[in-house]
This record gives C-alpha cells, sequence and structure tokens, in this order.
C-alpha cells in the first residue's frame, strides 16, 4: 500500500492536528476568561441569576487555575533543571492577570450601568484643563448629560488627567474625568459587588 502523500505534508498535518487538539484542551480549562471559564460563568450564571456574582466565581476559579499552573512550573524548574517550566510559569500568570481584568472590567461595568454622564460629572468648569491652548476645546472627547456612562468609557484616552466634555445644546455644561468615575464606584458599589440603589 503506497503512502497517502509525501512524509513531509503528512508530518505538518500530523503536528499541526496535534497542536490543535491541545489548544482545544487547553482552552477549555474553566480558567476565565479562557473559553472554558465563559462557559462555567455562563452555567454559573443561568444558576444564580445573577451575573456578577458568576463573574467573581469563574475568575476565581481561573485565578485558583492560574497558581496551579505556576506552582507546576516552578515544581518543573525545580525537578528537572530545565527551563521547561518557565513556559507553565508565563501562562499562569497570564491567565491570573487576564482573569483579574476582566473581572474588574465586567463587575466595574456592572456597578456603573443605569448611570448617566449627567448624574457623575464634575460641574465646577473652572478644573478645565486644555491640553494645547492653540488647539481649543476640539482636541477633547465629548459627550451628552443623558448618555451612559458605560457608552463612553471607550473615549478616553490612555492619559490618567484625561477629561470628556459634557455638552448639552452646544453649550459646556460638565466635565467627566476617570476621577469622577472612581467617585461614583465608591459611593455606587459596596464590598459585596451589588449596586446600591440611591
Amino acid at each position: 500500500m503506497q503512502p497517502a502523500g509525501p512524509v513531509l505534508v503528512e508530518g505538518g498535518i500530523a503536528w499541526l492536528a496535534g497542536t490543535n487538539a491541545m489548544l482545544l484542551l487547553f482552552n477549555l480549562i474553566p480558567a476565565f476568561p479562557l473559553d472554558g471559564g465563559r462557559l462555567l460563568r455562563a452555567w454559573l450564571w443561568q444558576r444564580s441569576g445573577d451575573r456578577y456574582r458568576a463573574t467573581s466565581g469563574a475568575a476565581r476559579l481561573g485565578r485558583i487555575c492560574a497558581f496551579l499552573m505556576i506552582g507546576l512550573g516552578l515544581l518543573s524548574l525545580l525537578i528537572n533543571g530545565g527551563l521547561s517550566g518557565l513556559w507553565l510559569i508565563f501562562l499562569g500568570w497570564f491567565l491570573q492577570s487576564a482573569a483579574r481584568s476582566e473581572e474588574s472590567q465586567v463587575l466595574m461595568r456592572g456597578a456603573l450601568s443605569g448611570l448617566l454622564v449627567g448624574d457623575v460629572m464634575s460641574r465646577d468648569l473652572t478644573t478645565a484643563r486644555v491640553r494645547d491652548v492653540g488647539a481649543g476645546l476640539d482636541e477633547f472627547a465629548r459627550a451628552a448629560p443623558g448618555e451612559q456612562v458605560t457608552e463612553v468609557l471607550d473615549r478616553f484616552s490612555p492619559a490618567a488627567d484625561d477629561q470628556i466634555l459634557v455638552i448639552d445644546q452646544g453649550e459646556l455644561v460638565g466635565l467627566l474625568s476617570p476621577s469622577d468615575i472612581a467617585r461614583a464606584l465608591r459611593g455606587n458599589q459596596p464590598p459585596d459587588g451589588k449596586r446600591t440603589t440611591a
């Protein structure tokens, strides 16, 4: 019986199939934010009816899996003496930081849901800082007081002191800054992650 194809092609296809199978199994680990963790969150959400508690539970399990991977990597470094454990340590560190970041983003958006820009903005216009006086106000992002705070989060630049101009019917009525949002989060999110009613 003749081979189905050249050995190099068969070997390449077998290697790709094995690599994809390993990626599939790795992605199904119930470590949030991997797909397995997202499936776990969906199942927890369906059981409890609370999206934020489900996110916290899935992220907690994701961090546990990450610490296990880091521990296995350290153990491999100590026993084998080679650098093969570094890959597990790196993957565990990545999973841990991704789980923490995703959890905080979901919980922050949940705490801010329903809040309008007009409820959170600062009305003290003396704190306005124009980055370049010659550039004018066109350089700033804008929002309307009736917009949801969660809709304007992506308009902030990476600068820590960035501000969004709040314009109502062509008139500047306030400023929205990351510190305004942090103040709203402190007043709107108790330690259990559930919003208070104002």
